[in-house]
């Protein structure tokens, strides 16, 4: 997969994480997200492996798409799920961010055939 700036498909593995399900690979997949956005938007690509990870933040105009074989799995750590305002029976309270999380976005999806380990 090609990062260059004028790609639309980002490696998580080329922003630095590790498959394997032992390495944190958060700040991967925030970089990642955070580059594929700045470009306008895009696919997050994730190869076949097993990637550990905090909560995922998607942003508008972005796919994360988990190719066959990747599975990520969600830390156990609960300082990996910042506090963030959302809905709990209706009201707008603070809570623990969900494993994939967007606020205000639009144009996101989740695809592939990989598996979410939450």
């Amino acid at each position: 997969m090609n990062t260059s700036p004028y790609s639309t498909i980002f490696n998580v593995t080329e922003f630095g994480a590790i498959p394997g399900g032992i390495t944190s690979c958060t700040n991967s997949f925030t970089t990642a997200i955070n580059s594929c956005s700045e470009s306008g938007g895009g696919t997050v690509y994730v190869p076949a492996g097993k990637f550990l990870t905090g909560s995922i933040r998607l942003k508008s105009n972005i796919n994360l798409n988990l190719d066959l074989g990747a599975i990520l799995i969600f830390s156990n750590d609960i300082t990996q799920y910042p506090v963030v305002n959302s809905r709990w029976e209706g009201v707008l309270s603070p809570v623990y961010s969900s494993c994939i999380y967007a606020q205000d976005a639009e144009n996101i999806a989740i695809t592939g055939r990989g598996k979410l380990d939450g």
